[in-house]
């Protein structure tokens, strides 16, 4: 990109320079024969005569040249009426600038030598002729204008349609196009009025409404009501019919070249016809500079293009488009600089030959000159466009629909063109823009801002790495904020997230309905709905935005998603997936959400109704699928979903990670013969997948896995679980709550509740959760409760590695069979500690812990009050296994205690003693204080049992006039619970007290205290709700207690 450095300017007094080349022209410049351009000394501005056909000065060394050089005119190049500049010393400068016309068989050289020896002469030079960057053939079938709006993901137009809801165009913003004219007749140019003066092109009202033939405004034309025409040349250097001769008021085109630019910028917009302006309601400046020679080639001269260049300085043009080479003479350096000291911009197309050479125009180093390089719709550079390191700036140069002039036919209409001709134009639009937006700003100012808030390229296009300046043109990263809102701001949600850069916002209104198939974009978007009208709140719960419509998926992703990619509160619903081949060829999967090997963030989400497969298809992820993805999903609701595998969530492969979610009564389909349901609510396969706080709940009739299943063909999964709630959950064959069969299981905090069989069950192992088939399972903190099975109520691990239960409480649970409570079989290396098994039911017996096959560490356990048949000991039963149990309290269970072992009571720290719940029946498992199973009392065995805590706090009625010795929180009070629990903390004085509830994401719940309590035993119940009243998921809370300088936390599972 070139380096943004002013000129530096020779006359201080005029702040006029003539500026030398700094880059060949791609197509060299051609003198054009009997044209030579003089600068005269200041001060020295011949009066001209003519006569005889010869021009004639009155100074006699300058006339005798004159005639004998042939001269035929001497004129001057520029207009120099009184008040023509608006810079008296630019007026006397540029009445130094003559052209000469001669007709000396010699040539321009013999005449220029002639002229420079005259004392008075400071330059002479050939006049050069240049073409226009012309159009390349393409078929005109192209009928959409993707420059403005780019309809692909991702495609590179100039993000007009974002441009648009932060600005429209100022008529004061002026566009000079420097061309072959303008169709100053085209509906979508001229305008509807007779006189064509209400359309896009700029009308000069004083000389309107002014006198004919008389310059009203005294700016050295007369009558330029819609511009200039300066091309004045021989008839046999133009077209047959072409406008030649004299420079007029008329600047009508001809070779239609600059009606196709012109319609690049502001052609009128959203009146039904036509095409539609990047700038619309700013201004075209018709000035004709440009002609169509005999052979169809469209060309100017260096000497039209500065009177051009000083046109458009003089008459109120804040920008120039030049969509020509260029080269060099001291007039048209002259007038360029005339035109960046009147404030203006100047576009130049950088050449459609393919190669790095540069124009005169396009080398200069000054930063309010901005060449133009061309890009398609993929953000990479045409084939036929220039490139170098003096490019300034890329935009659209290829499939351009605009407006057309077909000469021969007399037609206005519109057709597909490329070139760099129209990526210049389609840039100073977006400047004109720019620029009306913020009428403050200098010419530096928004050529600064045109570069740096365009989309680099670099990395689009390895060859051309700064080559291409400094990007794509974007409006709505020139002019807009980075925070968008639809549908206030954009027509449709994938123009919002295709105008949107990098990181940007965008905001959905919650009442507007997105149609289906929702694709995001991938650039890092954070994509909000469930907003109201005013884009300031959100409801999450009942206003989420609603995605649906045509089956299919719902919302998928596209690109290279990132986590920086945040969507969050939609609703996806109707969905009816796609074809993919996971677990076999042609499977359906994915019915409302897919995430395909991208990885972006997802937060409160709705995910329902949607379904996948049937009985002659597999159907994976009824709700939501993620392929090979690491995703975080987050405090979303995925239910009444309906597959084979993974109902609600269906996982393969990466490593994804639920926080929060609720994963409630989707339906695993039961009808496929070739497909047993698996994974009711969640389903991995071969995946590292992690769930945080999260429920399960409400699936019924899998065969295996009712709430989850994970396992795989090849690596298997490894699935975490870290304070989620599983529960109300039904199997055929395995695993009520859970069932894994390889890899790792890590369950820690968990409550697996109310899980089980299935009326068709006959053999079903696991009513809480089996894991199986060597997997290295990990549990620890575990609630275990009111689970069934034929075997194994609560827990059963089969053929498991290393496999280990510690600090779990497992109660309630039936096993039909045996193993009532908790069933390990074939199980090496693994071990049972510190668990409390309580009440659970084991049919033939085995009603506490059932082991066989393997010999597990097992100590530090209360087994007390199981059920059971007398088959086996319903404390601890041991079938084929040698196992020496240490430090385990066996209480109270029916039959026999232990089987399988002679009784180690008495021995190695095993004792048969009330462990002295606080309140086994209401579920309190904490241990009072002359228990000895607690560490003080044990004989050195440590705590015996998964809880501890404290009884020592008596109803609050009875402790009113009691005093606390110190500060104290209790457990709550029942812990798993539903529908409330209770809290009871003490005072040992007054003090500022706050109790508040937090999710296992740190997250304000609701606060429940916050006030002055006396120095006395309190308590406080929560029903499960938020601050606004609103049940909350199931799942693992905390609660914080904060009075007089202390602080305790507790922790407590809700289970629904």
């Amino acid at each position: 990109m070139k380096k943004s450095s002013p000129f530096v300017l020779l006359a201080l007094a005029l702040g006029i320079v003539v500026i030398a080349p700094l880059a060949a022209l791609a197509v060299a410049p051609i003198p054009v024969p009997g044209r030579v351009l003089v600068t005269f000394e200041p001060g020295f501005t011949p009066a001209v005569d003519k006569a005889a056909g010869r021009a004639v000065t009155g100074v006699g060394e300058l006339d005798a040249v004159l005639t004998a050089e042939n001269v035929v005119a001497l004129e001057p190049l520029f207009a120099v009426a009184a008040g023509a500049y608006k810079n008296a010393g630019l007026q006397r400068e540029f009445a130094r600038h003559y052209l000469v016309e001669h007709a000396n068989p010699r040539g321009n050289d013999a005449v220029i030598a002639a002229l420079q020896k005259l004392p008075f002469v400071e330059t002479a030079e050939s006049d050069l002729q240049l073409e226009a960057h012309g159009t390349a053939y393409l078929p005109n079938d192209l009928t959409n204008q993707w420059h403005l709006r780019n309809m692909s993901a991702g495609g590179g137009d100039t993000r007009a349609v974002g441009g648009w809801s932060e600005s429209l165009g100022d008529s004061n913003v002026i566009v000079a196009v420097l061309d072959t004219g303008v169709d100053w007749h085209h509906p979508d140019l001229g305008g509807p009025h007779p006189d064509k003066v209400n359309g896009a092109l700029w009308t000069n009202w004083e000389e309107y409404y002014g006198s004919v033939g008389v310059d009203d405004d005294g700016n050295g034309f007369v009558d330029d009501i819609r511009g200039w025409d300066f091309v004045n040349v021989a008839s046999s250097l133009v077209q047959p019919g072409e406008d030649y001769t004299p420079a007029d008021n008329d600047p009508m085109d001809f070779n239609g070249h600059g009606t196709l630019v012109s319609g690049c910028i502001a052609p009128l917009t959203d009146n039904g016809v036509g095409v539609a302006a990047i700038a619309p309601g700013c201004k075209v400046m018709a000035i004709r500079i440009g002609f169509q020679t005999p052979e169809g080639t469209g060309v100017s001269y260096a000497s039209l293009m500065a009177s051009g260049f000083m046109y458009a300085a003089n008459n109120g043009a804040k920008i120039i488009n030049l969509s020509y080479g260029t080269g060099f003479t001291t007039a048209f350096a002259n007038a360029i600089n005339a035109a960046l000291n009147a404030g203006l911009v100047i576009f130049v197309s950088a050449g459609n030959d393919g190669d790095e050479v540069a124009g005169y125009l396009q080398g200069l180093t000054d930063s309010r000159i901005l060449a133009v390089a061309a890009t398609g719709s993929g953000d990479t550079k045409t084939d036929f466009s220039n490139y170098g390191t003096w490019v300034d700036i890329s935009a659209p140069g290829e499939g351009i629909f605009t407006t057309a002039y077909h000469y021969v036919s007399g037609t206005s209409t519109y057709e597909s063109t490329q070139g760099t001709s129209f990526s210049s134009p389609i840039a100073a639009g977006a400047c004109a823009l720019i620029w009306s937006a913020n009428p403050g700003l200098t010419a530096s100012q928004v050529a600064a801002l045109i570069r740096t808030s365009a989309d680099p390229l670099d990395d689009l296009n390895p060859p051309y790495v700064g080559k291409l300046g400094a990007g794509r043109v974007n409006l709505l990263k020139a002019l807009g904020d980075n925070v968008h809102q639809y549908p206030q701001e954009f027509p449709t949600l994938f123009d919002a997230m295709n105008c949107a850069a990098a990181g940007d916002t965008v905001k959905v209104r919650g009442d507007f309905v997105v149609a289906a198939p929702f694709n995001v974009i991938g650039k890092g978007l954070k994509i909000f709905g469930g907003y109201d009208a005013t884009y300031t709140t959100r409801d999450l719960v009942d206003g989420r935005t609603v995605v649906t419509g045509g089956g299919g998926v719902q919302l998928s992703f596209l690109g290279n998603i990132t986590p920086t990619t945040e969507v969050d509160g939609f609703e996806i619903t109707g969905g009816t997936g796609q074809s993919m081949n996971i677990i076999a060829p042609g499977t359906r999967c994915a019915g409302g959400v897919l995430v395909n090997q991208v990885s972006p963030t997802l937060r409160n989400l709705k995910i329902h109704g949607n379904t996948v497969g049937g009985a002659g298809q597999l159907g994976c992820g009824g709700g939501l699928l993620l392929a090979s993805s690491s995703s975080l999903v987050e405090n979303c609701e995925i239910t009444g979903n309906t597959a084979v595998y993974g109902a609600g969530v269906f996982v393969t492969g990466g490593s994804p990670t639920f926080v929060g979610c609720e994963i409630a009564d989707n339906l695993p389909l039961t009808t496929n013969p070739s497909y047993p349901p698996r994974g009711g609510g969640f389903y991995a396969h071969d995946a590292v997948a992690a769930l945080q706080g999260c429920g399960i709940s409400g699936h019924l009739n899998a065969d295996l896995g009712g709430g989850i299943y994970a396992g795989g063909a090849g690596a298997m999964s490894a699935l975490t679980l870290d304070g989620c709630s599983v529960s109300g959950n039904t199997a055929k064959t395995g695993g009520g709550g859970l069932y894994q069969t390889g890899g790792a299981l890590d369950a820690s905090a968990c409550v697996f509740d109310g899980n089980g069989k299935t009326p068709a069950s006959t053999f079903m192992y696991g009513g809480g959760l089996q894991a199986t088939g060597g997997t290295a399972a990990t549990l620890a903190g575990l609630t275990v409760s009111g689970n069934q099975a034929q075997v194994g109520g609560g827990v059963a691990l089969v053929g498991c590695t290393n496999a280990s239960l510690g600090n779990s409480v497992v109660s309630g649970n039936t096993g039909q069979f045996w193993a009532g409570g908790i069933l390990f079989d074939n199980c090496p290396g693994s071990s049972i500690t510190g668990n409390t098994v309580y009440g659970n039911t084991g049919g033939g017996g085995g009603g506490g812990v059932y082991v066989s096959n393997c010999t597990p560490t097992v100590s530090n356990n209360i087994s007390a009050g199981n059920l059971g048949g007398p088959s086996f000991g319903n404390g601890f039963a041991f079938v084929g296994a040698a196992v020496a149990p240490t430090c385990n309290d066996a209480f109270g269970n029916a039959g026999s205690a232990w089987t399988g072992i002679s009784d180690p009571t008495g021995t190695a720290g095993n004792i048969a003693v009330d462990p002295l719940f606080c309140d086994a029946a209401g579920g309190n498992f904490q241990l009072q204080g002359a228990s000895l199973c607690r560490p003080e009392n044990s004989g050195g065995c440590g705590q015996i049992g998964a809880l501890l805590g404290s009884c020592g706090a008596s109803d609050v009625p009875g402790d009113q006039d009691v005093v606390p010795v110190a500060f104290r929180v209790d457990q709550n009070f029942p812990n798993p619970f539903n529908p409330q629990t209770t809290i009871r903390f003490a005072l040992p004085a007054a003090a500022r007290t706050t109790v508040s509830v937090f999710d296992l994401a740190g997250r304000h719940v609701r606060t429940l205290v916050d006030g002055d309590l006396a120095a006395q035993v309190h308590q406080v119940t929560w029903t499960g709700d938020d601050e606004g009243g609103r049940p909350v998921a199931a799942g693992v809370y905390f609660y914080e207690v904060k009075g007089g300088g202390h602080r305790a936390v507790g922790r407590m599972a809700l289970v629904k």
